[in-house]
């Protein structure tokens, strides 16, 4: 009975380092090389009074808590956030103009239904990289933006044009090497910047933190438990490759 008490425990144990070490993939390294990237500000998103209360709005829907502690003000200070996870997207939008036009409103079209049922602040980003690899910041890093379910209090959003992974067969717009290189740019600039940031996950990986053996679960917080979608982006070997060059980047 103890040997087989022995090979179950080996089993379990085995398995319980798999998890993990699924979850290590999406820790950041403690330093990265520094980086300074060209980023445009030609398309900056304007933080309105009115943006700022539909922030706080939706805020009250999915993290009640941390509504109750903003300030009154709708100034875009009140919806500050220390960035602790960074979350690569695609737009599923072949171009930078259609990309620039979804997010360019403060409230969210009504052909976004379950969208549009959890709050009427428009999806927002902080960061748009184009196919060329050209970046462009949206929104300002450290200021809460609707991009990703469970994290918006905590994580800065990079969406790249485009509408599959690198080399995905049947996609219009896949991913580019341009893209890949500008994201681990990206990364090493707002880890330099942010040390505090832990993770960098993409958008299919978001529901991770759920789990309670996460290192980061205690980061995600959703008051709705029905208020999930499934996601594909940015891919498989987009994030693969993404990882390993930024292992190499270690100083």
């Amino acid at each position: 009975m103890s040997r087989r008490f022995a090979v179950w425990w080996l089993l379990v144990a085995a398995l319980a380092a798999g998890g993990c070490s699924s979850f290590d993939r999406s820790r950041l390294p403690d330093s990265l090389a520094p980086a300074t990237p060209e980023i445009s500000q030609k398309h900056a998103t304007i933080v309105e009074a009115e943006r700022v209360q539909l922030t706080r709005d939706y805020l009250a829907i999915h993290n009640p808590k941390l509504a109750e502690g903003l300030s009154a003000a709708n100034e875009a200070a009140t919806i500050r956030f220390d960035p602790r996870v960074i979350v690569v997207h695609y737009t599923a939008i072949p171009t930078l103009a259609g990309t620039l036009d979804a997010f360019r409103s403060t409230t969210i079209g009504s052909y976004r239904q379950t969208i549009r049922q959890n709050g009427r602040l428009n999806v927002g980003i902080h960061y748009v990289v184009d196919r060329d690899g050209s970046i462009y910041r949206l929104y300002p890093d450290d200021l809460i933006a609707r991009h990703v379910i469970g994290l918006n209090h905590v994580a800065i959003g990079i969406e790249n044009v485009g509408d599959g992974d690198l080399d995905e067969r049947g996609a219009e717009a896949p991913l580019t090497e341009a893209q890949l290189e500008a994201n681990r740019q990206l990364v090493r600039y707002l880890k330099t910047r942010y040390p505090g940031l832990e993770y960098l996950v993409g958008h299919s990986e978001y529901r991770q933190f759920e789990k309670p053996r996460h290192p980061g679960h205690h980061l995600f917080y959703e008051e709705r438990p029905e208020y999930r979608t499934e996601k594909v982006d940015p891919g498989r070997k987009f994030l693969r490759r993404l990882r390993r060059l930024l292992r190499r980047d270690r100083p």
